[in-house]
C-alpha cells in the first residue's frame, strides 16, 4: 500500500467517524479509570486531564460500569500518529510520542456519546494522523485581553484543550507586553511572569513546541529619536512610530543590543523556536530599506538569527511575510534561494490568501504555514458582543492555500473565537473534512444532546450576520456603524433572523445535557444570540438585558482591568461596551 493510498484510507476513516460517531449503542458507563503505569511519572497527569473532562460532563455517581483506558508510548508509530482501540469497555491509546498520545485521547473523548448520567463508547478503532505537520496557536497576550489577564489554572486548562485537539505548538510572549508597560503595576508584572512560567512549563510537559517573537525593527518607546524609521505609507501594515531604521549609523548596533536584552529575559524557558515579523509594528520606507520585506527586513533578521542560534542552538525559525506586496515578494524570493536556515515562512494578508506564492513557484525546500486571522474580523471591538464564529470564511481561506501549506499558526485574541480555532485546526488535521463536519463534532462534544443540524444552522446565522461595518466606519462600535446607520432593508432582514436564531439557541440549550448549559463555550455563543437580537430590535447599545449580557462576558473574558482601561480612554479591543459601574468608578 503506497503512502497516498494509506493517507486516503485513514482520512476516510476519520471522515466517517466524524459523520457517524461511535456511541449511539452499546453498554453504558458512569466513570472512567485511567492506567498510566506505562508512562513516566511526569506524563501521568494525562489521567487528570481525562477525568476532569469526563466529570465536567458526567457527574461521578458510580451507578454504572467503569470504562478503562490504558496509555502507552509506541515509538514504532510514524510521526505524530496515535491509534485508539476500543473493545469491551476498555480502550488502549498508543501514541508515537506524548503529544500524539494526548491528541489521540482527544479523539477518544470526542467519539463518546454523553448522557446526563452515563456515557457510551462501543468497540471501534480511531486514528490520529494529521495531514499537515505544523499546527500552532498564537496567544496574543496584550491590551488586557483574556490571555493577558487570565489566571494560570484557566490558561493551563486551555492549553490542554489545544493539545487534545491535536495542536502541536504554541506561540506567545513571555515578557510583559511593551504596549501595556506604561499602565502596569509591579503586581501586574509579577502575575504575568508567573503565568508565563506556568504556560511555558505546561507546553513543555505536553510535548508541544513553544515559539516566541524573534522581533523586527520595533524599539522601546524611549528609543533615540535619531534612529527613527521612515513611516509606512500603506495603512494595512500598521504604524511604525517606534521603529528603527537599521541603515542609520549606529542603529543596527542599537537594535542588536535591544535583541540581546530580549533574549536574556527568555533564559530558563523551554523555547523551541522563534518568529520574525515584518510589519504591524515594523518596517521602514527609506530608500536603503525599501521594499522592507525583501531588503531591510531580511538584512536585519540575518543578524538576529545568529543571536538566537548562540542562545538556543537549533531552534526552529519562522519568518513572517505578513502583508508583503509584490515588490517585497520578488526580493524575498531571492533571499530564500540563498539561505538554508528558514524552517517556515508565515504567509497571510488581511483578506484572501496572497496570490504571489500561489502564482510563483516557491524556492526549493521552502515550507509555508498560514496565519488565519480568527479574531479581528468584521466586528469591533472583537468579541464585544459574544462569539465570533465564521467557519465558512476559514474553510474558503484553507482551500485557497491547501496545496502549498504545511500547517497554520492561528492568531487569537481571546476565547470568543474558540469555535474558529477548532474548525481551522480540524481542516489542517484532515483536509477531507468540511467546516460543517467539524461544527457537528464540536457540538457533540461540547454540547452533548443537542441536535447537530440545529447547531450547524445556528452557526450559519451567526456568520451571516457577522460582518457589520459600513464604509468608513472601521473603528466605530457595532451599533453606531451598522445597527443605526445600515441599510433599512438589510437591518429588517437581520432583525428577523436574529430573533429566530435566539429561539433556536434556546432550543439547543434545552436539548443539551444540563451539565454543559453553563459552560463558557456555550455562554459566549448564546450571549451572541441574545445581544444580536437586542441590538437589532432596540437599536440601542445599552439596556438592562444587554448590560447583563455584557457583565457576563466581562467575567468570562477576565476583562475587569480592560473595562477600567476603557473608562480611562485606553484599550478596550476585546471587551464589551463600557458599563456604567466602570465609568462611575473612574469618575469617583
Amino acid at each position: 500500500m503506497n503512502r497516498l493510498t494509506s493517507f486516503l484510507l485513514m482520512a476516510l476513516l476519520l471522515f466517517g467517524m466524524s459523520c457517524n460517531p461511535a456511541g449511539h449503542s452499546g453498554k453504558e458507563y458512569s466513570a472512567m479509570k485511567c492506567d498510566v503505569s506505562a508512562l513516566p511519572d511526569a506524563q501521568a497527569f494525562i489521567a487528570d486531564i481525562v477525568i476532569s473532562r469526563m466529570e465536567e460532563r458526567i457527574p461521578p455517581s458510580g451507578g454504572a460500569a467503569t470504562f478503562k483506558v490504558k496509555f502507552l508510548i509506541d515509538p514504532s508509530l510514524d510521526g505524530e500518529r496515535a491509534e485508539i482501540n476500543v473493545r469491551r469497555g476498555k480502550a488502549e491509546i498508543r501514541g508515537a510520542r506524548f503529544r500524539s498520545l494526548v491528541a489521540g485521547t482527544g479523539e477518544m473523548l470526542r467519539a463518546i456519546s454523553y448522557g446526563e448520567q452515563t456515557f457510551r463508547l462501543p468497540d471501534t478503532v480511531l486514528i490520529f494522523a494529521p495531514a499537515k505537520p505544523f499546527r500552532e496557536v498564537y496567544f496574543g497576550r496584550h491590551f488586557d485581553n483574556w490571555y493577558h489577564r487570565a489566571p494560570a489554572e484557566r490558561m493551563l486548562r486551555y492549553i490542554d484543550d489545544m493539545a487534545l485537539w491535536g495542536m502541536n505548538a504554541v506561540h506567545t510572549i513571555l515578557n510583559y507586553p511593551a504596549v501595556d508597560a506604561a499602565h502596569a503595576t509591579d503586581a501586574d508584572k509579577a502575575a504575568f511572569a508567573a503565568v508565563s512560567k506556568a504556560m511555558a512549563s505546561r507546553v513543555r510537559d505536553l510535548d508541544m513546541d513553544l515559539t516566541v517573537s524573534g522581533g523586527g525593527n520595533v524599539a522601546p518607546a524611549d528609543m533615540p529619536a535619531k534612529f527613527r524609521a521612515t513611516l509606512n505609507t500603506d495603512w494595512r501594515r500598521g504604524g511604525n512610530e517606534w521603529c528603527v531604521c537599521p541603515e542609520i549609523p549606529g542603529a543596527m548596533d542599537y537594535l542588536l543590543n535591544v535583541k540581546k536584552d530580549h533574549i536574556s529575559q527568555l533564559t530558563g524557558h523551554p523555547i523551541s523556536g522563534i518568529e520574525f515579523w515584518p510589519y504591524d509594528e515594523g518596517g521602514c520606507g527609506c530608500p536603503l530599506c525599501s521594499p522592507w520585506g525583501g531588503k531591510g527586513y531580511v538584512k536585519l533578521i540575518e543578524r538576529y538569527r545568529h543571536l538566537f542560534d548562540e542562545a538556543s542552538p537549533g531552534c526552529l525559525k519562522l519568518v513572517s511575510t505578513w502583508c508583503f506586496d509584490d515588490a517585497d515578494w520578488e526580493l524575498f524570493y531571492e533571499f530564500l534561494r540563498n539561505q538554508d536556515w528558514v524552517d517556515y515562512i508565515v504567509v497571510d494578508s488581511h483578506g484572501d490568501f496572497p496570490k504571489y506564492p500561489l502564482e510563483h513557484p516557491l524556492p526549493e525546500g521552502v515550507r509555508v504555514i498560514t496565519f488565519p486571522e480568527i479574531s479581528m474580523w468584521g466586528r469591533y471591538p472583537w468579541g464585544s458582543f459574544g462569539a465570533i464564529a465564521t467557519p465558512a470564511r476559514f474553510e474558503r481561506l484553507f482551500r485557497q492555500s491547501e496545496a502549498v501549506s504545511s500547517g497554520c499558526q492561528l492568531y487569537s485574541e481571546g476565547l470568543f473565537e474558540d469555535l474558529n480555532k477548532f474548525v481551522v485546526n480540524g481542516l489542517y488535521k484532515n483536509p477531507l473534512l468540511h467546516a460543517d463536519d467539524l461544527l457537528r463534532e464540536y457540538a457533540r462534544y461540547e454540547f452533548p444532546g443537542c441536535n447537530e443540524e440545529d447547531f450547524v444552522a445556528f452557526i450559519h446565522t451567526l456568520e451571516d450576520t457577522h460582518e457589520t461595518y459600513v464604509e468608513g466606519s472601521e473603528n466605530d462600535y457595532f451599533v453606531k456603524s451598522y445597527i443605526v446607520n445600515g441599510p433599512a432593508g438589510e437591518l429588517a432582514r437581520r432583525g428577523k433572523i436574529c430573533a429566530d436564531n435566539l429561539a433556536l439557541a434556546k432550543k439547543i440549550e434545552a436539548d443539551m445535557i444540563p451539565s454543559m448549559r453553563d459552560s463558557w463555550r456555550w455562554r459566549v455563543l448564546k450571549l451572541r444570540a441574545v445581544i444580536d437580537d437586542q441590538l437589532y430590535s432596540t437599536r440601542q447599545l445599552h439596556n438592562a438585558i444587554l448590560d447583563d449580557a455584557y457583565r457576563e462576558l466581562v467575567g468570562i473574558y477576565c476583562a475587569e482591568e480592560q473595562m477600567k482601561g476603557v473608562a480611562r480612554g485606553y484599550g478596550g479591543h476585546t471587551c464589551p461596551p463600557i458599563l456604567d459601574e466602570y465609568r462611575n468608578e473612574e469618575n469617583n
